[in-house]
């Protein structure tokens, strides 16, 4: 999630401002230059020893100038120039832990709410110290600034790992959904080619039934054969003995 996108709504603010003011155009031409300084300025390192910084001069640094338009008129609201006190920062830590669990910030893990809301507080606490002293301030300025280089880098690296994880997850799920499908007709197949040796198993048992039928047949056929062609050499035999029986016989009356 983008770092400088509003999870929050805008009535929720722990920063203090200034009452509201309209702009003129001579203001608004003032605080172009302001802060076309203000860039330059922001990209060098403050010398203190040599500068004497100005309050204002620290808290527009902060770059937190409310403009907005109503009824064709501008207005803008920069932050409030009051010293924070003791109850001020109590309050502002009360306002801290009633927001946070307000709108359900985690206690742990990245969490944009959470982020935002200490953010706000540092800004407080840094529009509180610059007050007192504007060399603080605009060293805490600093050093916000540069956390949030370093936390923008540390989310970035974040999302690109996570981004590459997601990428690593939905191609194993390819891959596996790749595989399921080559599996799948593997078992197809398997079954395909299964079915076909039952078919080829089923006919061959038929084949050798049909086969062993047939020489049963034959059998009982060559059986039969044999026992006929025995019964008819039997008769033959016992005809030839009859006549050679009677041969004898007649040959000796002769």
């Amino acid at each position: 999630m983008d770092a400088d996108k509003e999870v929050l709504p805008p009535k929720v603010n722990l920063v203090r401002f200034g009452k509201p003011e309209l702009l003129t155009r001579s203001t608004e031409t003032k605080t172009d230059k302001t802060k076309s300084t203000e860039k330059n300025d922001c990209s060098l390192t403050s010398d203190v020893n040599n500068e004497t910084l100005k309050c204002s001069d620290v808290l527009d640094r902060m770059q937190m100038t409310r403009k907005w338009e109503k009824n064709g008129e501008c207005y803008q609201q920069k932050l409030s120039t009051h010293p924070g006190t003791k109850m001020d920062v109590k309050n502002l830590n009360e306002k801290l832990d009633m927001y946070l669990k307000q709108f359900n910030a985690r206690e742990v893990g990245i969490c944009p709410i959470k982020e935002q809301l200490y953010l706000q507080c540092f800004n407080e606490i840094i529009r509180q110290v610059t007050i007192e002293c504007p060399e603080q301030g605009n060293l805490l300025i600093r050093l916000r600034d540069e956390m949030k280089i370093t936390i923008d880098g540390y989310r970035k690296l974040h999302e690109s790992v996570m981004a590459k994880g997601i990428r690593k997850v939905l191609l194993s799920e390819k891959q596996k959904s790749d595989s399921e499908t080559i599996v799948q007709q593997h078992i197809s197949e398997n079954e395909k080619l299964e079915a076909e040796l039952a078919e080829k198993i089923k006919m061959t048992q038929k084949l050798v039934r049909d086969m062993a039928d047939a020489r049963e047949e034959q059998a009982i056929r060559n059986a039969k054969e044999s026992n006929d062609l025995k019964e008819e050499i039997k008769i033959l035999k016992e005809v030839q003995e009859r006549h050679i029986a009677l041969y004898p016989k007649e040959h000796s009356t002769a």
